[in-house]
């Protein structure tokens, strides 16, 4: 699991990467002196005046002087751009060198490895020295553990970043907000998460509706979805076994409840975390996988006790499942499937306005906390993260990058709702905190076996989930 998501991470890296850095005190001064250029006119004798164009005043950057401190960044792999690998790479060395002279400063890119990473920050803060001055994070480390604890730098306090501008995440803006205050971030746009690949050859062959039109016309929801895999759903060879369903997927419930609309924690007005697991629309979500799975049996049964995190996608592969609900990185594993396969948002809840996507741990940039002139670095990461003249636009550049990883564009088009809308992607945050994490694995099972309703089940451990939350982020 890891090396994959090491494999994505690399991946984007090279579109989306950003460094800036830590070090030393210095006193900053700035430069405001601009030279004007005194432009001459001047006439033939006997002839009339012609005015000769105006030049251009030369645009005269301001400086500062850092003091030569070294400012850091850090991740698990190496940042440093290589020469002559990429154009963004050759452009990276290039602003690198503007900015260390414009600042005077220097750029230095910590890689740690991935077992240490968040035990280095946590220690090197605490001691009052920060190891880096902004970090790439996990999202369950950014949650609650560092964000909520102190070890990160309040980003709106600082005064740098101008979040309105069309370089920024909005997406990661707003699930790295913390208390009404801005943490986490990074550019570009979204990437997909939890969405639902479909095997365009057996839709065809069952005479089902294209997943495409359907979503195109409002009527991917979960009606649409029960309909087609009572179709889908099969025994092929007529010995009392089905040999197709319909749907399959790691964490299916957890799908169900983001896409009716529902949260899982949130915070109230009073800035009180509490337990969002009962919302309504959330249970009715868990409800409608109980009776896919249990009244209905459209939903493969897990191979091996559901261990292995490959089975959904061997029986994707194999035609044994129709529609398969996965992250968007499942792609690169499908690269030799010999059947067609599109992809489309998750189906639309009877409770919800829009499509939304399930993410487990999205992965952001935060400046970590303690750092001496803060503004320093802020600026610096501000003026690395402009784009490079000449690139294309966030969206195009989303859909150029992501067009190596499906099988026609018509896919992505379908997915440009959590490119464009910040609130699509919907964060498991159950998963982040380990207490909460192993409750979950008792409820869920209740209603996957259909051993206890949604609403029982919940209600059990509601009580103890509250007492977790109150303990951690509400000091109680």
């Amino acid at each position: 699991m890891f090396k994959r998501v090491l494999s994505l991470l690399l991946i984007v890296l090279l579109i989306f990467s950003f460094t800036a850095g830590c070090g030393t005190s210095g006193d900053t001064a700035v430069n405001n002196e601009k030279e004007m250029d005194e432009v001459e006119t001047s006439s033939e004798e006997g002839a009339p005046d012609e005015e000769t164009p105006e030049e251009e005043e030369p645009v005269v950057e301001e400086t500062y002087d850092f003091g030569g401190r070294v400012i850091r960044g850090m991740a698990w792999w190496d940042m440093n751009p290589v020469e002559g690998s990429s154009e963004t790479a050759d452009n990276q060395i290039a602003r690198k060198a503007e900015l260390e002279q414009k600042y005077n400063m220097k750029l230095e890119f910590i890689n740690t490895p991935w077992m240490e990473y968040l035990e280095k920050i946590t220690a090197s803060v605490l001691a009052g020295d920060p190891c880096a001055d902004y970090a790439f994070l996990e999202y369950y480390w950014f949650w609650p553990t560092l964000v909520a604890n102190g070890f990160l730098q309040n980003l709106d306090d600082l005064n740098v970043f101008d979040f309105n501008e069309d370089k920024w995440n909005q997406t990661l803006l707003k699930i790295g907000t913390y208390n009404g205050k801005r943490y986490g971030f990074n550019v570009g746009r979204q990437e997909p998460r939890g969405v639902l690949f479909w095997n365009k050859e057996i839709f065809e062959r069952e005479g089902v509706p294209s997943l495409y039109e359907l979503q195109r016309s409002k009527q991917w929801n979960w009606d649409k979805l029960l309909e087609i895999s009572l179709k889908l759903t099969k025994d092929l060879d007529g010995d009392g076994i089905i040999d197709q369903y319909a749907i399959g997927g790691h964490d299916l419930e957890w799908y169900f409840f983001f896409s009716n609309g529902a949260l899982d924690l949130y915070q109230n007005e009073d800035g009180v975390w509490t337990i969002g697991l009962n919302d309504p629309r959330g249970i009715k979500g868990f409800q409608f996988a109980q009776d896919l799975i249990n009244q209905h049996r459209v939903v493969i049964p897990p191979e091996g006790g559901g261990w292995d995190w490959q089975w959904y996608q061997n029986a994707f592969i194999d035609g044994r499942i129709a529609m398969v609900a996965a992250d968007m990185w499942l792609g690169d594993n499908l690269k030799d499937m010999e059947a067609d396969y599109g992809i489309v948002m998750f189906p639309m809840g009877p409770d919800a306005e829009k499509y939304y996507s399930k993410a487990s741990s999205p992965t952001m940039f935060a400046m970590l906390a303690g750092n001496k002139k803060p503004e320093e670095a802020a600026m610096v990461i501000d003026d690395w993260t402009d784009p490079f003249p000449g690139e294309a636009s966030p969206e195009e550049e989303w859909l150029v990058f992501y067009e190596g990883r499906v099988r026609d564009r018509e896919s992505l088009e379908m997915l440009t709702p959590i490119r464009d809308d910040g609130d699509v992607t919907r964060v498991n945050r159950w998963n982040a905190i380990n207490e909460l994490a192993n409750l979950q694995y008792g409820f869920i099972s209740a209603i996957r076996n259909n051993a206890k309703t949604p609403q029982v089940a919940i209600e059990e451990i509601l009580p103890q989930a509250q007492a977790i939350v109150d303990e951690l982020l509400n000091g109680r």
